[in-house]
C-alpha cells in the first residue's frame, strides 16, 4: 500500500493523507407524527396571529387566541339590553393595564376584545344586507382583524392626555344616535351611523368608549375608540365601520 493510503473496508485502499472519509449511508424517513384530533385542534386554539403592541414605546408580540372573546353563545346579543357596565369595566381594566407599560400585562385585557374571521363573517351576515355585510366585513378583515393593537394606541394617547375617566355611550337605533351628545355622533360620524342602522336587517347595538379627562364635558378634552358591539357574549372591537 502506498504513501498516504490508509486500509479500507474489506481491506481495499482508501485514498487520502491520514483522513478517513465516512461512509455514506442512505438517509432513512422520519418517523411519521402522531396526529393530534381535530377536537383537541379547536380546543387549544381556533386562530393564531401575530400582534405588534406598542406599550410605553416597548414592542411586544402576542398569540391571537381565538376563544378568548368568545362563549358558549352562538347568537348575537339583543339590541335591548343595555350592557354599557360591563364593556365600561373591561375598558377600565385595559387603560390599567396599559399604564403599567407592562406588554404581559396588556395582552389579556386587549384580548377579550377580539374574535376569529368566522365569527365576524357570521355576525355581519346575521346584522347587516348582504352587500353591506360584504363589505364591513371584508374591512373588518382585512383592517381591523391584523391591527387590533391599534386599541392599545388609543389608550396610550389618553394616558398621555390625562384622560382617565371610561365612559360607555351606546347605540341602540338611529333615535339613539340623534339624541347622542358626542362630537362624533354630531359631526364626525352622523352620516355614518345613519347609513350603518339603517343597513341593518335589525336593530344592533353599537358601543363607544370614551376616555376623557376628570370633570370634562362629552364635547371635549376625550378620546373616543369604536365601534364595539357584544357578539357570542362578550365584546369585540369592530373599527370605525366606514360605509
Amino acid at each position: 500500500m502506498s504513501w498516504g493510503q490508509q486500509q479500507g473496508p474489506q481491506g481495499y485502499p482508501q485514498q487520502g493523507y491520514g483522513q478517513q472519509y465516512p461512509q455514506q449511508r442512505p438517509q432513512q424517513p422520519p418517523p411519521p407524527k402522531k396526529g393530534i384530533g381535530a377536537g383537541v385542534i379547536i380546543a387549544i386554539v381556533a386562530a393564531l396571529l401575530a400582534l405588534v403592541v406598542l406599550v410605553g414605546g416597548v414592542a411586544a408580540f402576542f398569540i391571537f387566541r381565538s376563544g378568548s372573546s368568545e362563549s358558549s353563545s352562538s347568537s348575537s346579543s339583543s339590541s335591548d339590553s343595555d350592557h354599557s357596565a360591563a364593556l365600561k369595566t373591561k375598558a377600565e381594566t385595559l387603560l390599567a393595564a396599559v399604564k403599567t407599560g407592562k406588554p404581559k400585562e396588556v395582552e389579556g385585557p386587549l384580548l377579550e376584545f377580539g374574535m376569529t374571521p368566522e365569527t365576524a363573517k357570521t355576525w355581519f351576515a346575521a346584522t347587516f344586507d348582504p352587500k353591506t355585510a360584504e363589505d364591513l366585513g371584508g374591512y373588518w378583515e382585512r383592517q381591523v382583524f391584523p391591527n387590533i393593537a391599534d386599541i392599545v394606541r388609543d389608550f396610550r394617547k389618553a394616558i398621555d392626555g390625562d384622560q382617565s375617566i371610561v365612559r360607555v355611550t351606546r347605540l341602540g337605533n338611529a333615535a339613539d344616535v340623534a339624541s347622542c351628545e358626542l362630537v362624533i355622533c354630531k359631526y364626525m360620524e352622523k352620516d355614518n351611523l345613519g347609513k350603518l342602522f339603517a343597513a341593518m336587517k335589525k336593530p344592533q347595538a353599537l358601543y363607544i368608549v370614551t376616555l376623557a379627562k376628570p370633570g370634562s364635558n362629552l364635547t371635549s378634552d376625550q378620546t373616543d375608540v369604536y365601534y364595539f358591539a357584544e357578539i357570542q357574549g362578550s365584546f369585540a372591537y369592530l373599527g370605525s365601520l366606514q360605509m
